[in-house]
C-alpha cells in the first residue's frame, strides 16, 4: 500500500484499520512493505487511544517517552525517535525510528521515511488513476499521466479506472525520479538492519535523483541517536491524524484559511497556516496569501496579517497547544481578515472535534 492510501484511508476509514491492528503481526505483514507497515502500525496505535480515551479532560503536560505507562492514564507501548526538515516551499520530510518499551521489536516495523507538502495541496503530476479490477477492494494507483501516456498498459478485462486526487502532497508520487528514489530508501530501510549498521552507511555510495541524499542520511543519523519523542498527556491531541491538511469548509468574504500540521506522539510538531483568496469556481482557482508575500505583491496590511500567522505558528509549535497566544489575534481584523474565523478553526483542533469538514475531497472531472 503507497503511503497516501494509508494516509487517505485512515482519515476515511478509521473501523477498518483497527480491525487490522487486532491480526495477527503475521498476516499484517504479508499485506504491507516493511517501509508502509510502519506508518500503518503507529498510527493505528494511535487511533486506538484516541478511540478509548478521547473524553478525557485536558492535561497540558508532555513526559518523556521512556516508561511503558503514561501518566496521562494510558498503556503506549511503543516510542519513536523523529527528525524532520521543513522547506521554503513548504515540504516536511521526516525520518523516524519506531522501538517498542519492552525492547522486543520483532514484530515492529521499525524505519519510516516520508515526505509531505504542508503549503499546497495540488499539482497535476500528483493526481492518480485508481485502477479496479473486478470486485477487488484494493485499486492499484499509477500516476495519471503515466496512464495517460499508455492507457493500453493498464487495460483489461472487468478493469475500471477512477482519476483519484489526492488531499495532499506526498514524496515519492509526483515523478518516476521520485518513486525510484523511494525505492532505493526502502531497500536501505529493511527491517532486519541495526541502527549502528544504517549509521555506518557511507552517503557517497548512494545517489538519488530527486532528493538531496544529505537530507535523507542527515534525518537518519539524528533520529537514530536522538531521544525518543514525548508524549503528551493531553489525550485529545491523540484524536488528530499524523497529517492533517485542512481549510475551511466554505469561501466567506473571497477567502478562507488552510492549516496544515504534522502529529507526533499526540505532540504538534509542524504547523503551516495560510489564507486562500478565491479567485474562480474550480477547486484550484485561489491564490494563496504566503506566495503574494512571496513574490512581493501583498499589501502593507497582508504582509502584516502574513507575520502574524508566523508567530501564531510558532508559538502554538512552541508550546505544542493550538490555542497559545490567542490573545495576539483574538477579534483581531488585517487586511480584511477575520482572526476571530482562525480562533474557530484553532480551537476545532484543540478540542480534536470532528473535522471531516475541514477535509475537502475533490472529485478528478472537477479538475477540469
Amino acid at each position: 500500500m503507497r503511503p497516501e492510501s494509508i494516509l487517505r484511508a485512515l482519515t476515511e476509514a478509521r473501523p477498518k484499520y483497527l480491525d487490522e491492528a487486532r491480526e495477527p503481526a503475521s498476516a499484517r505483514a504479508r499485506n504491507y512493505r516493511p517501509l508502509r507497515r510502519i506508518a500503518l502500525a503507529a498510527a493505528v496505535i494511535v487511533l486506538l487511544a484516541a478511540t478509548v480515551y478521547a473524553g478525557s479532560r485536558l492535561i497540558p503536560a508532555k513526559v518523556p517517552a521512556v516508561e511503558l505507562h503514561n501518566p496521562g492514564g494510558f498503556d503506549m507501548a511503543w516510542q519513536e525517535k523523529t527528525a524532520r526538515r521543513t522547506t521554503d516551499d513548504g515540504w516536511v520530510f521526516s525520518f523516524t525510528q519506531y522501538t517498542n518499551k519492552d525492547g522486543d521489536d520483532s514484530n515492529l516495523c521499525r524505519y519510516s521515511f516520508f515526505g509531505v507538502n504542508l503549503r499546497y495541496r495540488f499539482d497535476d503530476a500528483y493526481v492518480q488513476a485508481e485502477l479496479h479490477a473486478g470486485d477487488d477492494p484494493n485499486p492499484t494507483l499509477v500516476r495519471y499521466e503515466d496512464y495517460l501516456r499508455d492507457p493500453s498498459r493498464y487495460s483489461g478485462d472487468n478493469v475500471r479506472m477512477d482519476v483519484y486526487v489526492p488531499d495532499r502532497l506526498t514524496w515519492g508520487q509526483g515523478s518516476d525520479a521520485q518513486a525510484r528514489d523511494l525505492a532505493k530508501i526502502e531497500a536501505i530501510l529493511t527491517n532486519n538492519r541495526e541502527p549502528a549498521e544504517l549509521l555506518a552507511l557511507d552517503p557517497a555510495d548512494y545517489e538519488f535523483e530527486s532528493i538531496d541524499r544529505e537530507l535523507f542520511f542527515g534525518l537518519m543519523r539524528e533520529a537514530l541517536t536522538g531521544e525518543p519523542h514525548e508524549e503528551r498527556t493531553d489525550l485529545k491531541y491523540w484524536n488528530h491524524q499524523p497529517v492533517e491538511i485542512l481549510a475551511e469548509p466554505e469561501w466567506k468574504d473571497g477567502y478562507r484559511f488552510q492549516i496544515g500540521c504534522l502529529m507526533a506522539a499526540g505532540c504538534v510538531d509542524e504547523l503551516y497556516i495560510d489564507v486562500l483568496y478565491q479567485t474562480g469556481e474550480g477547486c484550484r482557482d485561489y491564490i494563496q496569501l504566503s506566495d503574494l508575500v512571496e513574490t512581493g505583491e501583498a499589501s502593507p496590511e497582508q504582509a502584516e496579517a502574513w507575520a502574524l500567522l508566523q508567530s501564531v505558528t510558532e508559538y502554538v509549535k512552541e508550546g505544542d497547544h493550538f490555542l497559545a497566544r490567542t490573545d495576539l489575534y483574538r477579534d483581531k481584523t488585517l487586511a480584511g481578515i477575520d482572526f476571530n474565523r482562525l480562533l474557530r478553526f484553532m480551537t476545532a483542533l484543540h478540542e480534536a472535534e470532528d473535522l471531516s469538514g475541514y477535509f475537502e475531497r475533490i472529485e478528478g472531472p472537477a479538475l477540469g
